[in-house]
């Protein structure tokens, strides 16, 4: 009767850390999407913005118009290369360390997962009469 009781209350335990992880899961996904819907309307706003001025560069193509005094084709960008690829370089590796986090999360909670399938499955082997 104790060992029943023990196991019902680290079930508990187990149950309510599960269900933490899943809402952690799902606020995640909620944000993902969150940002996935802000990029797509930020980037509808830039193209339409893009279109605009490009639209104004081709009104008005003198070239003491501010519109033209840059082109996308500009060989001096505002910032130097070596500053980009240490840029680049330092994004890429928050975005590795970032996946591995991630990788290392999901793994936990997937062996949590079978581990307590496997503990429902054990016990109601024992709980069905013979």
């Amino acid at each position: 009767a104790r060992a029943m009781k023990r196991l019902s209350d680290e079930n508990g335990v187990l149950r309510r850390e599960r269900d933490a992880l899943a809402l952690e899961l799902e606020r995640a996904r909620d944000a993902e999407r969150a940002v996935d819907d802000f990029k797509a309307a930020y980037q509808r706003k830039f193209d339409a913005l893009k279109t605009k001025l490009e639209d104004f560069r081709r009104d008005y193509p003198n070239a003491r118009n501010p519109a033209n005094a840059l082109s996308p084709a500009d060989p001096h960008p505002p910032r130097s290369y070596s500053q980009l690829l240490d840029d680049l370089n330092t994004l890429q590796h928050r975005l590795k360390q970032e996946r591995d986090f991630s990788r290392k999360k999901d793994a936990v909670i997937e062996r949590y997962e079978h581990w307590y399938q496997a503990l429902k499955a054990s016990a109601s082997k024992r709980h069905k009469p013979a």
